[in-house]
Parts: structure tokens; sequence; C-alpha cells
């Protein structure tokens, strides 16, 4: 039997997920968006119910709700589903930053709640999502993981708390990455390469040893030291990152992501 999915909201990452969905028979999308533009981009890439009003939505008692606006929006959305009286049935699922399960819960006691946050690879079906739930959720963990590796990889949290990390890690993680590109592009420009010489060779590399992390069977840590010949270039590369106190600026980094998580949460 196909599950009924609401996505309210398609800009980045509601589309990606119902991109992710769409292709799957199990499951039949509802979308609603304010702006028709997004919904009109996704016609005749996958098969979904364009819904005009919210309560048209609620009439066919979705299985899931999944609220991806704005996360200013949310409170008015979650006012308006309580108007039109949201079967108690139906899991809403936030994947809104900052927007916790409590804040939902002041609006639904009684449904299931669940908080995903998926990053920004969730657009190539490669995001890395981080789930919690509520206790009346806890018979839909399974089916919740399901959905959400549609669009990629899944990790179970034991609460909600850890959320912050897992936001400042997965969440923010990509920027990171992203971040040290930019600064071997312009490393290998500065000894000579052409920039769009280095960005390839850094991207290439970047994502040939993620890969190999992935498929291998050793630890990061074990595949360093191969790569690491006694007195050789990479010796030297890591030498400079240990007196430049590498392992404290990324542990600053992502306890300030963590910071500033908790005080986006304190403030819905």
């Amino acid at each position: 039997m196909e599950k009924k999915i609401g996505i309210i909201g398609v800009g980045s990452m509601g589309s990606a997920i119902a991109l992710g969905l769409g292709s799957q028979t199990e499951y039949k999308l509802y979308l609603y968006n304010r702006s028709p533009e997004k919904l009109n981009k996704l016609r005749g890439i996958i098969d979904f119910i364009k819904v005009e009003e919210l309560a048209n939505m609620l009439k066919e008692n979705m299985d899931y709700i999944i609220l991806a606006s704005k996360p200013q929006h949310i409170p008015d959305i979650l006012n308006e589903l309580k108007t039109l009286k949201l079967n108690e049935k139906t899991v809403l699922v936030s994947v809104a930053a900052g927007f916790t399960i409590e804040s939902i819960n002041e609006f639904f006691s009684d449904n299931p709640i669940a908080r995903v946050m998926p990053n920004t690879p969730a657009q190539i079906s490669a995001a890395m999502s981080a789930i919690s739930v509520n206790p009346k959720a806890q018979s839909q963990i399974t089916e919740l993981e399901s959905i959400f590796q549609n669009i990629g990889e899944t990790v179970l949290l034991d609460n909600e708390e850890q959320m912050h990390a897992s936001t400042a890690i997965a969440g923010s993680g990509p920027a990171y990455f992203f971040k040290i590109i930019e600064a071997l592009s312009k490393a290998g420009e500065k000894q000579g390469l052409k920039l769009e010489e280095a960005e390839k060779l850094a991207i290439e590399t970047m994502y040939g040893a993620a890969l190999l992390l992935k498929k291998s069977q050793l630890s990061p840590s074990e595949l360093r030291v191969q790569v690491t010949s006694p007195n050789g270039t990479t010796q030297a590369a890591l030498e400079s990152f240990n007196e430049s106190k590498i392992d404290q600026i990324v542990s600053a980094a992502v306890e300030a992501a963590c910071a500033r998580s908790k005080e986006l949460a304190k403030s819905q």
C-alpha cells in the first residue's frame, strides 16, 4: 500500500527530498509551496499531486508531512495545520534548521514527531541525514530511515540533543570540505599551477580519498599512515598541520557550530 507523504516547502531541501522519493513506487507525493514556480520545475521529472491549499492535503490523511519550509514560516504552518485538525496518526517531520521536536510538540502533543537533518548533497542523493524521534514515533523509525535513505545515508541518534553535534559535522560539513578545496586550489596556484588545474587536482583527490575510505576496511588513521612515507612530502605537510594545531582548529570550529545550533533552537 502506498504511503502518502506531504512535503510543505520545495526549496533546495524539499525538492531534493521530493526528487529522491518521486522515483519510488511505494510513495504517493503531495507537494505544497507558496511559490508555484518551484513546483512547476518538478513537473515532468517526478509524479506528484500539486496541493493548492493545506486543507486539501489534510483531506487525504497523510502518513507523513515533511516540514521543509524556512524556519520562520514553520509556526504559521503549524498553526494552520492545527486549525485544520491534523490527523493524530500523521507523522510530522521537521527538516527545518533549529526547529525542534519540542517546538512542534507544543502544537501537536498527540502526534508522532521526528526531526531529520539532511545536508546539501541531498541534491544528488548523497545526503547524510541524522534522525531523532519523540516516543510516539518509535514504531516509525525503520520507515523513516527507509524514506530518507532515498536521498543518501542515515544515522539514528539516541536523543535530539545530539542533533547539535550532528549539524556541526554533517550539516555544516560540506562547507568545510569546500573551504579546504578552495585553500588547496589557491595553494596550488601559488606553487605555479593554473587555478583550474589545481582545483581539479584537489577535487578529484578528495573524491577518490573519500571513496577509498568508504570502501576500505581501514580507519582514517590507518589510511593516513599508508600515504605517509618516512621523511617524505606527506610527512612534511602533516608536520606543518600539527604545528598549526589542526586538531584544535577543527574542534573549535565544530564547537562554534554546535553553540550556534543551540542558539537557533532556543530562538524558535
